[in-house]
Protein backbone atom coordinates (compact mmCIF):
# COMPACT_ATOMS: atom_id res chain seq x y z
CA UNK A 1 0.00 0.00 0.00
CA UNK A 2 3.28 2.46 1.06
CA UNK A 3 4.84 1.55 -2.21
CA UNK A 4 1.92 2.41 -4.76
CA UNK A 5 0.96 5.08 -3.10
CA UNK A 6 4.85 6.61 -2.79
CA UNK A 7 4.72 5.41 -6.69
CA UNK A 8 1.59 7.85 -7.20
CA UNK A 9 3.48 10.37 -5.73
CA UNK A 10 6.45 10.62 -8.02
CA UNK A 11 4.34 10.34 -10.84
CA UNK A 12 2.08 13.07 -10.01
CA UNK A 13 4.87 15.49 -8.69
CA UNK A 14 6.82 14.71 -12.39
CA UNK A 15 3.93 15.16 -14.10
CA UNK A 16 2.90 18.30 -12.52
CA UNK A 17 6.40 19.97 -13.26
CA UNK A 18 6.67 18.92 -16.82
CA UNK A 19 2.13 20.25 -16.91
CA UNK A 20 3.06 24.10 -15.45
CA UNK A 21 4.03 27.00 -16.47
CA UNK A 22 7.08 28.81 -14.99
CA UNK A 23 5.58 32.38 -14.29
CA UNK A 24 7.15 33.94 -11.51
CA UNK A 25 3.83 35.69 -10.36
CA UNK A 26 1.83 34.26 -7.34
CA UNK A 27 3.00 33.41 -3.45
CA UNK A 28 6.78 33.68 -2.59
CA UNK A 29 9.08 30.31 -3.47
CA UNK A 30 11.96 29.60 -1.65
CA UNK A 31 15.43 27.56 -2.02
CA UNK A 32 15.83 24.57 -0.35
CA UNK A 33 19.11 21.85 -0.54
CA UNK A 34 20.33 19.64 1.04
CA UNK A 35 21.74 16.43 1.75
CA UNK A 36 20.56 12.74 2.92
CA UNK A 37 22.48 9.72 4.09
CA UNK A 38 22.09 6.41 6.21
CA UNK A 39 22.65 6.29 10.06
CA UNK A 40 26.20 4.69 9.08
CA UNK A 41 27.03 7.55 7.12
CA UNK A 42 26.85 5.74 3.85
CA UNK A 43 24.74 7.21 0.70
CA UNK A 44 21.63 5.43 -0.95
CA UNK A 45 23.22 3.69 -3.74
CA UNK A 46 19.47 2.48 -5.56
CA UNK A 47 18.08 3.10 -8.71
CA UNK A 48 16.14 5.91 -7.68
CA UNK A 49 16.29 7.63 -4.20
CA UNK A 50 13.47 10.89 -3.63
CA UNK A 51 12.34 13.57 -1.31
CA UNK A 52 9.32 15.01 -1.14
CA UNK A 53 7.74 17.43 0.64
CA UNK A 54 4.19 17.31 1.18
CA UNK A 55 1.97 20.08 2.72
CA UNK A 56 1.29 19.50 6.57
CA UNK A 57 -2.63 19.16 7.47
CA UNK A 58 -2.19 22.14 9.45
CA UNK A 59 0.10 24.02 6.91
CA UNK A 60 -0.29 27.92 6.34
CA UNK A 61 1.24 27.29 3.17
CA UNK A 62 -1.26 29.56 0.35
CA UNK A 63 -0.34 27.13 -2.74
CA UNK A 64 -0.44 23.72 -1.11
CA UNK A 65 1.90 22.30 -3.73
CA UNK A 66 4.41 18.87 -3.07
CA UNK A 67 8.17 20.15 -4.14
CA UNK A 68 10.31 17.28 -4.73
CA UNK A 69 14.34 16.47 -5.17
CA UNK A 70 16.16 13.45 -6.78
CA UNK A 71 19.16 12.86 -3.96
CA UNK A 72 22.39 12.72 -6.10
CA UNK A 73 25.68 10.58 -5.84
CA UNK A 74 26.73 12.64 -2.93
CA UNK A 75 23.41 12.56 -1.23
CA UNK A 76 22.91 15.99 -2.20
CA UNK A 77 19.12 17.32 -3.36
CA UNK A 78 17.89 20.33 -4.43
CA UNK A 79 13.59 20.80 -4.30
CA UNK A 80 11.51 21.82 -6.88
CA UNK A 81 7.70 22.49 -7.14
CA UNK A 82 6.86 22.60 -10.78
CA UNK A 83 10.31 23.04 -12.75
CA UNK A 84 13.74 22.29 -11.49
CA UNK A 85 15.10 24.66 -9.13
CA UNK A 86 12.10 26.79 -9.05
CA UNK A 87 12.02 25.94 -5.44
CA UNK A 88 9.17 25.39 -2.63
CA UNK A 89 5.94 27.27 -1.15
CA UNK A 90 6.43 28.77 1.78
CA UNK A 91 4.47 26.87 4.66
CA UNK A 92 4.80 23.45 7.05
CA UNK A 93 5.73 20.38 5.54
CA UNK A 94 6.33 16.49 6.44
CA UNK A 95 9.27 15.24 4.59
CA UNK A 96 8.73 11.70 3.16
CA UNK A 97 12.16 10.16 1.96
CA UNK A 98 11.81 7.19 -0.28
CA UNK A 99 14.75 4.85 -1.96
CA UNK A 100 14.09 2.53 -4.39
CA UNK A 101 15.50 -0.72 -6.10
CA UNK A 102 15.33 0.43 -10.18
CA UNK A 103 12.65 1.93 -11.55
CA UNK A 104 11.02 -1.13 -13.12
CA UNK A 105 11.04 -2.55 -9.58
CA UNK A 106 9.79 0.00 -6.98
CA UNK A 107 10.66 -1.86 -3.96
CA UNK A 108 11.17 0.46 -1.32
CA UNK A 109 14.46 -0.30 1.10
CA UNK A 110 13.82 1.89 3.70
CA UNK A 111 11.55 1.75 6.43
CA UNK A 112 8.05 2.38 5.80
CA UNK A 113 7.95 4.81 7.99
CA UNK A 114 10.39 7.31 5.86
CA UNK A 115 7.80 7.37 3.19
CA UNK A 116 4.36 7.64 5.60
CA UNK A 117 2.74 10.83 5.23
CA UNK A 118 0.38 10.51 8.50
CA UNK A 119 3.45 10.54 10.93
CA UNK A 120 6.97 10.89 9.15
CA UNK A 121 9.61 11.48 11.64
CA UNK A 122 10.65 14.86 9.78
CA UNK A 123 8.98 18.14 9.27
CA UNK A 124 10.19 21.71 7.67
CA UNK A 125 8.77 24.73 8.06
CA UNK A 126 9.94 26.77 4.80
CA UNK A 127 9.90 30.64 5.67
CA UNK A 128 13.00 31.56 3.98
CA UNK A 129 15.73 30.12 1.46
CA UNK A 130 17.25 27.24 3.34
CA UNK A 131 20.34 25.43 2.66
CA UNK A 132 22.19 22.51 4.02
CA UNK A 133 19.10 20.36 5.38
CA UNK A 134 20.29 17.11 6.82
CA UNK A 135 18.26 14.19 6.99
CA UNK A 136 19.34 10.56 8.40
CA UNK A 137 17.59 7.19 7.59
CA UNK A 138 17.54 3.38 8.08
CA UNK A 139 17.46 0.77 5.47
CA UNK A 140 15.32 -1.92 5.41
CA UNK A 141 16.64 -4.85 7.63
CA UNK A 142 18.93 -6.85 5.28
CA UNK A 143 19.57 -3.96 3.02
CA UNK A 144 23.65 -3.76 2.35
CA UNK A 145 24.05 0.31 2.52
CA UNK A 146 28.23 -0.29 1.98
Amino acid sequence: MYRLFWNLIVVITLLTGTIAGCGKSGPPMYQVSGKLHYKDGSLPKAGIAMITFMPSKDSTAEMRRNASGTIGPDGSFTMSTRVAGDGVYAGDYNVLLNVIKSPVDPTSLVLPKYYDPNDPPYRVTVDQDITGLEYTMEPLPGVRTK
